[in-house]
């Protein structure tokens, strides 16, 4: 018989300041031997836990889910995970939007913020009970988000537990809102609990003594194996089967991101790329009037191909480069200094021994390369021609 299938969707890091009480590497190094799916870090109003946890997915094989719980002004409280590249961008705009009313260390977003940005996200409501306020609720959020809309069903281990996770999973079916198990994990081990007991009296300012119920009150919630989810909510399979669906649906990885430099439009009609190949070519035609050597031409070209691989053109040194007028007079001093960094450059290039390896392994060697020589001269081959001219004064 196959072992159940389940990912937890709900898991608070210790980026989620004096919350939870688990780093991101033993949440998932924890999913790993318990054999979980996946995991969903949801911090409160942040992302700031997803790159370690990125890195923990990687090293563990535990797939994330890339997620935030949003706490809005009104008191509700929603899971979110992007589907795809474009919802994750809304989602970072909606935060932005939330700490920027809020100020240092808070968040204030409203109802209409979500309306705004949601597109792309599947939203979790996590209700508290099923009364008037849980239904209007559910409305909302199944006019917004539609079938990306759902509604979590977690134990609190509170007297008439199953009696409000059955009529929560009641009225989300009269709604038409399909109910999903979390487990609202704060820590990986039950061991930890000891530590988490101690941030909650630091974020209240009180003594152990002195916390009462304002510890969590019961100390279940840790991750707990597939079999053991299963047997909590044995009544509830359709509401365990769409933690894996879930899962599935949201395919966004942090790989997908990579720096963009803004664009900046140096010459009408032209591509930051096509502006920076123009001026190049200008440049080294200024410099050497009599024809460019076939050294530069290779040095130029490969330059150039690499800043076109990489997206570099729009960058702000290149786009300062190509929006300032070239210069007509320089120095002799100034022309030799150019002359000596650009035979340094085409020397550097042309003793660089054979290279070896897969052509991504060869191109991050050459760019590594061209940054150092770049470092060295304080400028490439590109920034020696534009903008300079072997004219003297």
């Amino acid at each position: 018989m196959s072992s159940p299938r389940y990912a937890e969707l709900q898991v608070t890091s210790h980026f989620s300041f004096l919350r939870g009480a688990s780093s991101c590497d033993e949440l998932f190094a924890q999913a790993a031997l318990l054999g979980i799916e996946a995991l969903a870090v949801v911090d409160r109003n942040s992302l700031a836990g997803v790159v370690r946890a990125h890195e923990a997915a990687k090293t563990t094989g535990v797939r994330l889910v890339v997620g935030c719980r949003l706490d809005f002004a009104d008191g509700m409280s929603l899971l979110v995970y992007p589907k795809d590249r474009a919802a994750y961008g809304r989602l970072c705009r909606l935060l932005s939007l939330g700490k920027s009313r809020g100020g240092k260390g808070l968040c204030h977003l409203e109802w209409a913020d979500v309306v705004a940005y949601g597109e792309g996200l599947i939203a979790v409501l996590l209700p508290d009970a099923a009364d008037d306020n849980y239904a209007m609720q559910l409305r909302r959020l199944r006019d917004v988000f539609g079938t990306n809309a759902y509604v979590a069903l977690t134990l609190r281990r509170r007297p008439n537990d199953q009696l409000r996770i059955h009529e929560l999973a009641n009225l989300a079916t009269q709604m038409r809102v399909p109910s999903v198990v979390t487990n609202d994990v704060l820590f990986h081990h039950p061991a930890r609990r000891v530590l988490q007991d101690v941030v909650s009296c630091i974020r209240h300012n009180i003594t152990i003594d002195d916390a009462g119920f304002r510890r969590e009150r019961h100390a279940d919630r840790h991750l707990k194996p597939p079999e053991e989810i299963h047997r909590l909510f044995s009544h509830y399979p359709d509401a365990l089967g769409r933690t894996v669906a879930i899962a599935e649906q949201c395919r966004f990885s942090l790989e997908e991101l990579a720096y963009q430099y803004p664009e900046e439009k140096t010459m009408p009609g032209l591509t930051a790329q096509q502006a920076l190949q123009k001026l190049t070519w200008e440049g080294a035609t200024r410099r050497y009037p009599e024809g460019v050597p076939d050294k530069v031409v290779g040095l130029l070209k490969h330059e150039l191909g690499l800043i076109e691989t990489l997206r570099y053109a729009p960058c702000d040194r290149l786009a300062t480069m190509t929006s300032l007028p070239l210069k007509e007079n320089v120095s002799v001093n100034v022309t030799n200094t150019i002359c000596t960094n650009l035979a340094r450059i085409i020397t550097t290039a042309t003793k660089r021994p054979k290279w070896k390896g897969t052509s991504n392994q060869r191109l991050a060697r050459s760019v590594r390369s061209i940054k150092r020589s770049r470092a060295a001269t304080r400028g490439g081959a590109l920034s020696l021609l534009i903008g300079s001219s072997p004219q003297s004064t």
